[in-house]
C-alpha cells in the first residue's frame, strides 16, 4: 500500500508550489477546549495554515479556543477588523473570550445551553437535513446588528451555525462548533459549501462536496483534492472569472470551467463571474488539477 501511494506521489510532486491555507493563530504551548479542532476542519475541505503570530494583514483568520491564551487577543482581533479584515472565531472562543471586551465588537455570547439539531437553514435557501441529529451550543445575539449565514432549527427555534456581524471596514463571523468535533462531516453539504466559500477567503479555489473531502491549495494556480470517504463523490472546484480550464496533472485531461452563480467570497473583491468544474472522486483518492 505504500508503495503505491508513493508511486502516485511522485507523479504530481514536482508540480505543486508552495502550500497555502487559512492561517490559523495558536500562540506557542497554547491550549483550550478546541484542541486538534484545525484537523476537523481539513477534513471538510478547508486547508489550514497554523502560524504562531497573529496574521494581522491577512485578509481572512480563523480563531479557535486556542486563542484565548494571547492575552491581547481581543485588541488584534479589533486592529484586523478595523484595517476591514475578516476575522472567523469559534464559539469555543467565544465563550473563553466572555468578559475580556470581545462584547464591545459584537454583542453575541455562548448561553451555556445545547440543541439537538438535524435541519439548518442557508442563507435564505431551503431547509436542509443533516445525516444524523448532533448537539452544537446555543449561541444568542441582538437581532439589530447581526445576522445569520447559516442556522440550526430544532422545533420551532433556531439558532446561528455561521453568523456575521459588521464591525467598521471589517466582519466578524462566529462558527458554531458541533460538542463532537467530528459531526462536523455529518453536516449537510450546502451548509459545508457555505463554510468554505465565506471562511475559505482568499484561497484561488473552494470546493463544493461532502464532508470528508480535502483540499490542499499551492501558490502557483495547483490543487489537489482528497476523497477521504469509502464511496464515490462528486465534487466542484470553485474559482473567480469565466475563462479556461482545469487540467488533470496525472491523466492529462481537461475540464472546461463553466459559469456558475455564486456569491461574493469573503476577503476579496465582489467577483463579477465564478466558474466551476465537476468531477467524480473514487473512495480514497485524489485528483490534482492546475488551472489553464
Amino acid at each position: 500500500m505504500a508503495g503505491v501511494s508513493f508511486e502516485g506521489i511522485d507523479q504530481i510532486l514536482g508540480k505543486f508550489g508552495k502550500p497555502i491555507g487559512i492561517p490559523s493563530y495558536k500562540p506557542y504551548n497554547s491550549q483550550g477546549s478546541e484542541d486538534f479542532l484545525q484537523n476537523y476542519f481539513g477534513m471538510i475541505g478547508l486547508p489550514i495554515e497554523m502560524v504562531t503570530a497573529f496574521p494581522a494583514d491577512a485578509p481572512v483568520v480563523l480563531l479557535t479556543a486556542q486563542a484565548a491564551a494571547d492575552a491581547q487577543i481581543v485588541s488584534k482581533i479589533e486592529a484586523s477588523l478595523k484595517s476591514g479584515h475578516h476575522v472567523v472565531i469559534t464559539s469555543g472562543l467565544l465563550k473563553a473570550l466572555r468578559g475580556r471586551g470581545i462584547e464591545r465588537i459584537a454583542e453575541l455570547e455562548s448561553s451555556g445551553r445545547v440543541a439537538l439539531v438535524n435541519r439548518f437553514i442557508v442563507g435564505r435557501g431551503d431547509v436542509v437535513k443533516g445525516e444524523k441529529p448532533i448537539l452544537v451550543p446555543q449561541i444568542t445575539y441582538r437581532t439589530n446588528d447581526s445576522w445569520e449565514l447559516v442556522s440550526a432549527i430544532d422545533g420551532d427555534n433556531g439558532w446561528p451555525l455561521l453568523h456575521d456581524a459588521d464591525y467598521l471596514d471589517g466582519q466578524l463571523q462566529v462558527l458554531t462548533i458541533p460538542e463532537n468535533f467530528a459531526d462536523l462531516y455529518a453536516l449537510p453539504e450546502p451548509v459545508l459549501n457555505a463554510f468554505r466559500r465565506v471562511i475559505g477567503g482568499a484561497l484561488p479555489v473552494y470546493l463544493e462536496a461532502p464532508g470528508k473531502v480535502s483540499l490542499f491549495a499551492y501558490d502557483n494556480g495547483t490543487f489537489l483534492v482528497h476523497n477521504f470517504r469509502d464511496e464515490p463523490v462528486t465534487a466542484k472546484a470553485i474559482v473567480p472569472g469565466d475563462a479556461g480550464s482545469l487540467e488533470n496533472l496525472v491523466s492529462g485531461e481537461s475540464l472546461p470551467l463553466v459559469k456558475v452563480d455564486a456569491p461574493s467570497r469573503v476577503g476579496q473583491p465582489p467577483a463579477e463571474r465564478t466558474s466551476a468544474a465537476e468531477f467524480v472522486l473514487p473512495p480514497h483518492s485524489f485528483r490534482v488539477f492546475q488551472r489553464r
